[in-house]
Order: C-alpha cells, then structure tokens, then sequence
C-alpha cells in the first residue's frame, strides 16, 4: 500500500528522532545524498539506520533522547550498531574518514558512497515502504522529529515501517559488509570520480586481493622456490659504495687500488716476483677508502608490451576478466619480483597498444597501478605500432631488448607462455594458474639478468 504524503513526512521524521546520535547541521546534504542512492536503486534502509552508521564512523555525539525502552531497537543497537562499531572494517573506515574533516562536500560524497557499499549485498531484503519522489520536497523543509517520533510511538501500526530487524539480519548474515576492495575504492574516491573507471579498477583490485588471500601455503610454496633461484644472483649484485674518497688503506679491492701503486710493476721481470708483487704479499699496497654508508641500488629497466586486439568489451562470458584478472596478475608478480629482489631497484615501464592516447584500458590502468607510478616504480604509456599474428587475441612481451622478449598469450584464465628461446608452456585455468604465476616471475627475473 503507497503511503500519502503526510504519512511519508511522519515516518521520516520518526526516522530522524529515532536516531541514535545528534543529528548533524547539514542533515539536508545527507539526507539528500540519501535521497539520490534511492533513486539510483540501492537498498537503502530508513535515513535514521544510515545516519547512526554515519554516526559511528564520523563520531558523532550520541543523542540524549535515545528510546531505549524499545524492545525492537535492543537487537539493533546491539548486533549491528555495537558490533559494527568495534570492528576492524569500522576502524579502517574511520581512518579514511578522518582526513575529510576540514573537506565538507568531499565528506558527503564519502558517506553516500559507503552507505551504497554497505547496503549494496542486501538487495531484496526488505522494501523501504516510502515512495521517494514523495520525499524530494519533504527534505528540504524543516522537519519536525520529535511530533513524528510521537505519532508513532502513539500507534503500533506505524513501527512496521521503522522495524530495522531485517536490516539486522542481513547483517550478521553477510558482515563484513565493506571488503578490501570497497576499502581501497574509498580511499581513491575523490581521485576517481567517475563512476565507470572506479568499477574498472576496484574490479582490478578485487582480483589482485583474490590472488594475495588465497591458497597462502601454495604462495609460501612459490616464495621459496624463487628464492632459492635467486639466491646465488643476489649474493654478487646488490648496492655499491658512490661516497666520496674519505683516506687509504693497506686493505681494498682492486677497483679501489691508489694509480700510483702500478708504478712498481716492472714488465721486465720474466721470472720472480716485481716490487708490485711483493708489496701484494705483504700487504703493503695502497687503496682507497670509500664512504660505504652512501650506496646506490642498481636501477633494472624492464619493459612490458601489452599487446590487445581491440576491443576489450564484447567478450564471452568466460572471458569477461580481460583486462582486470591481468591487470591483477601483472600486479602481484611486479610486487613479489620487488620482494624478492632486495638488492635491486626496479624501473617497470608498462606500454599498451592503443589507437587512442586517452583510451579507456590506459585509464583503468593508471588508476589501478597508481601506487607503483607515485612511487615511480612504473609508468605507463601507450603505442599503435606492431605487425602480429591477427589470430593472436592477446600477447604481452616483456624485456629490455626486442630480441629478449617473453610472449604471454592469455583468453580468460588459459594463458600461454613462448620464452626467447622457443620453450612453449601452457596453463589452464585456475587450477595452474599459480604455476603460471612462477614462470612468470622466473622469467621476468631472467628477463633483467
């Protein structure tokens, strides 16, 4: 049955005085921002639900007129708002949170878009009950809270509307109801705001966090046997001393020997020792000193070729990863290459085929690799140029010459890997893909040798 007007006006001011915090001074805003996810079709519940989440992660007062003897509201204060409240995900929300503080428009953007993710994996769980294109004038007025909160409470009939025990249960079914992904998608909120590009790299995110929370004994697994590989390399190249000369010594390296040394070498001693030869022996030769605490990583420049076949949308359902579930893998193998390789500075450049210097792909992937390219570990350009087979969906080469090159075909999860020397490898899905996942890293590794 759709309410009149007057009777919307009521349950929404009861929403309002049945909140749990002090109601803040641009509730307008909010209650607009409310307003719009509605329209748009997220589940929102009643606006007093999402003002007390709001609440707790802006730290709002509480309210000095909370009905606490409301047997329908004890579930809810304690199994959704207390529970929320003392949470890991809460705490992270409040971390990010803090930071708009002094950015009054950025923090209505902020609230609205947690509210969306919050609610979002309750679609179908309850209806709101109010029509909100009767609300749209109804929120710009001055409500009167406390009469609406008497009406209702005068009349039993009214508090079905208000009842939050189905947004309680949906709760503690489904909680945690903001995932890493939703948590770094609020953090890149006012750097992403377009709608299309921040689903397009929080879907890259959400694949990356796939990749890094499971099967953690096959990573444990997969660390150690390239640490192994590495191993040797590691203990010869690393960092080296650039300071300034601070003295000499009767101890050094040959790099390091004083030019004036070489003067006792006599070519004319056939057999025998030389003067050189015995102040070598007896340690008498004279080296430089080098200030060791200033040292320079050596810089590797890798460069991956990622070669597509236009276009990325209109795959088959199978395939409709492409380009994230890549975006993803390339990530976390760029990462564990980093972890692995303690004595080296890496400079990835990551190129894409592209007609457009301003294509969609090469937004999503300055969005998703943004870390890396702040950090200037990785940049990212595009070309238009190469002659492949056009039966080829996807290649990607990587190396720092066009004759070293590894090509990396992938269709959905199946990817295929032709090294420099003609070695052919297959993966099928994901049930080899963290053999893939080591290949690749090997061969990336080898790749900057």
């Amino acid at each position: 049955m759709e309410l009149e007007i007057e009777q919307s006006e009521v349950l929404l001011c009861a929403s309002l005085g049945l909140c749990q915090f002090q109601l803040p001074a641009n509730l307008s805003e909010h209650l607009d921002a409310w307003l719009k996810s509605v329209y748009k079709g997220f589940p929102l519940p009643m606006p007093g639900i999402c003002l007390d989440l709001l609440g707790i992660v802006l730290k709002w007062p509480p309210s000095p007129q909370v009905h606490k003897d409301l047997a329908m509201f004890l579930s809810y204060r304690e199994h959704l708002l207390l529970d929320f409240r003392f949470s890991e995900e809460c705490k992270r929300v409040q971390e990010l949170a803090f930071t708009l503080k002094r950015h009054p428009e950025r923090e209505i953007l902020f609230c609205q878009r947690f509210l969306q993710l919050f609610f979002e994996r309750m679609q179908g769980r309850w209806e709101l009950g109010l029509n909100p294109a009767q609300l749209r004038d109804l929120i710009k007025t001055e409500l009167d809270h406390e009469n609406g909160t008497d009406v209702v409470l005068s009349d039993p009939r009214w508090m079905s509307y208000l009842n939050p025990a189905p947004v309680v249960q949906a709760y503690l079914e489904l909680k945690p109801m903001i995932q890493e992904e939703d948590l770094w998608e609020l953090a890149e909120l006012n750097q992403l705001p377009d709608d299309a590009l921040r689903y397009a790299a929080k879907s890259c995110r959400s694949h990356l966090n796939f990749i890094s929370r499971q099967q953690i004994d096959r990573r444990r697994r997969l660390r150690q046997e390239l640490s192994s590989l590495f191993l040797d390399e590691q203990k010869s190249i690393g960092t080296y001393p650039v300071g300034g000369i601070t003295g000499v010594s009767a101890k050094g390296h040959l790099e390091s020997l004083v030019p004036s040394e070489l003067m006792f070498m006599d070519e004319e001693v056939s057999e025998g020792l030389d003067l050189f030869d015995v102040r070598y022996l007896e340690h008498e030769l004279l080296y430089y000193e080098r200030d060791d605490q200033t040292t320079e990583d050596e810089v590797i420049p890798l460069s991956l070729f990622l070669h597509a076949m236009r276009p990325w949308p209109g795959l088959k359902a199978a395939h409709k990863r492409q380009p994230f579930f890549w975006f993803a893998c390339m990530y976390w193998a760029l990462l564990e290459l980093i972890a692995l390789s303690p004595g080296y500075r890496f400079q990835f450049h990551l190129k894409l085929q592209s007609q457009d210097q301003d294509s969609d792909m090469l937004k999503v992937a300055q969005a998703f690799f943004a870390p890396l390219i702040e950090k200037r570990i990785l940049n990212i350009e595009t070309f238009n140029d190469y002659s492949a087979d056009p039966l080829l969906p996807r290649q990607v080469h990587i190396g720092r010459e066009e004759r070293r090159r590894l090509n990396i075909l992938f269709s959905g999860a199946d990817f295929e890997v032709l090294t420099s020397d003609r070695r052919h490898m297959s993966f099928s899905g994901e049930k080899e893909f963290w053999d893939f996942l080591v290949v690749f890293i090997r061969e990336l590794y080898r790749m900057s040798r």
